[in-house]
């Protein structure tokens, strides 16, 4: 037990410390970032309304310098420096101009494979431990941890948030101490460094992490976890014990790609199908997600935990553990269902009530061949269309041919909304014609809907 007390205890003072230094360089970053364009420009179809500083590159350059550090006393793999490295790189490039998703598959797979292929703790953990399908199960689970955490970065916090929980799953993953000892030093200190990211981003909403920071440190924690040297009878249950640490990005990716297979599109083309773009449209509180979405990540570090002393673990405990924990994960999730419902109708309501306007359009759609759009196209259409309005604004279908885009606020001119919303039904081949009656824009206010009632009366 004394070990293990030794070892948490260095952890919260090595996170300390990481808080430390990254305070003042966080700072330094967001003062820097809009006079080196280190910045995340507004857009029509995101949260913001000014541009917000990006600080991924304090965090790649705390990362650098503990593994030079830690490097030439405990010995930390050259092969995880350099590719991490290029992943930064081509965050950068990324959060200048958005990257084909092919360009960025490219380098993802090559740093990966490189990783399984030739550095020395990989190489024991999954090729020695398990031959080949241990080798194509590491390049998976590293490129799909990768590209799982990016899709979640969408709104404050939860990068950050899903980040720190796979820092202090590695940490767990190491708790008997003497394992990996660089590793486990620099986890406890980027745990403290994200707890100053998280205070920056959520609380005084000063900043963004990037995709410079999402890629690189993704990156460098699905190669650390996968590293640990954890019993397991085979490959997938090997990345379930780490996957277990990244239960919410993991769970959330499989979710949407498998929803826009349903629909016949892209698993890369973006949209707003994720699960905290539902509860950020229905007007969840923020803090109230991430709240939730901790205490699930927090069941999950207790899962992987647990597994991970498998050898010492009682066999009757594992179905309780697993059914508790599931029971609790669905418990919050009907919880945040709940309440965004009634809060989706509540917001609307309010702004009926405040007289503020609300925006929308009505179309009525058919195949160019005249015929009735079928149920999968449809859907495709409405997730597509999503995809070119803010997070907040909604579009959705009334079969079996009206399709309606409701507006919040208009962050751009009208002509530019439709004409996105246009070029979708042009790629599609479908037939689209705007409503007359209810048309152009048209402004609804719950008091102006009280007149024209009592001059009908």
């Amino acid at each position: 037990m004394i070990p293990t007390i030794n070892h948490w205890l260095e952890n919260v003072g090595f996170a300390a410390l990481g808080m430390a230094i990254a305070i003042p360089l966080v700072r330094l970053n967001i003062r820097l970032a809009p006079r080196l364009g280190w910045v995340d420009w507004p857009k029509a179809r995101g949260l913001t309304e000014h541009q917000i500083p990006i600080v991924g590159q304090t965090l790649v350059l705390i990362t650098t310098l503990a593994f030079a550090l830690l490097g030439r006393v405990f010995g930390v793999s050259p092969w995880l420096v350099t590719t991490s490295l290029v992943m930064a790189i081509m965050g950068y490039f990324d959060d200048c101009k958005p990257l084909p998703p092919a360009d960025k598959f490219f380098v993802q797979f090559f740093c990966a494979t490189s990783m399984v292929l030739l550095d020395p703790d990989l190489h024991r953990s999954l090729v020695d431990a398990y031959g080949a399908w241990g080798a194509v199960c590491g390049v998976v689970f590293i490129i799909g941890l990768v590209n799982a955490v990016n899709f979640i970065d969408g709104i404050d916090g939860l990068a950050g948030l899903v980040m720190g929980a796979g820092a202090i799953g590695f940490l767990c993953l190491t708790y008997n101490g003497g394992i990996m000892v660089g590793y486990t030093i620099y986890a406890a200190l980027l745990s403290g460094a994200l707890a100053v990211f998280l205070y920056f981003n959520v609380i005084k909403r000063q900043c963004f992490i990037g995709n410079i920071g999402s890629y690189f440190l993704s990156y460098v924690l699905a190669v650390m976890h996968l590293s640990v040297p954890v019993a397991a009878p085979g490959p997938l249950s090997r990345l379930c014990i780490s996957g277990l640490c990244f239960i919410i990005p993991i769970a959330d990716s499989m979710m949407v790609v498998l929803l826009r297979l349903s629909t016949l599109r892209s698993p890369f083309q973006a949209d707003k199908g994720h699960l905290h773009h539902r509860l950020i449209q229905a007007g969840l509180p923020l803090r109230t997600i991430l709240f939730c979405f901790g205490v699930i990540e927090s069941l999950g570090l207790s899962l992987a935990l647990a597994f991970s002393g498998l050898s010492t673990l009682h066999p009757s405990t594992v179905p309780i553990l697993v059914g508790l924990s599931l029971v609790s994960i669905c418990t919050m999730l009907v919880l945040m269902l709940d309440r965004t419902s009634k809060r989706r109708i509540e917001t609307y309501f309010r702004r009926l009530d405040s007289g503020e306007p609300i925006y929308f359009l009505k179309y009525q759609v058919r195949h160019v061949n005249g015929r009735v759009l079928s149920s999968t196209t449809l859907r495709r259409l409405e997730a597509r269309i999503a995809a070119e309005i803010r997070v907040n604004d909604l579009c959705y279908v009334q079969h079996p041919d009206s399709i309606f885009v409701t507006l919040q606020t208009l962050p751009e001119p009208l002509k530019s909304i439709s004409a996105r919303i246009e070029n979708v039904f042009l790629r599609e081949k479908v037939n689209a014609t705007l409503v007359v009656d209810q048309g152009e824009f048209v402004k609804v206010s719950y008091q102006s809907a009280k007149t024209r009632l009592r001059r009908v009366q």
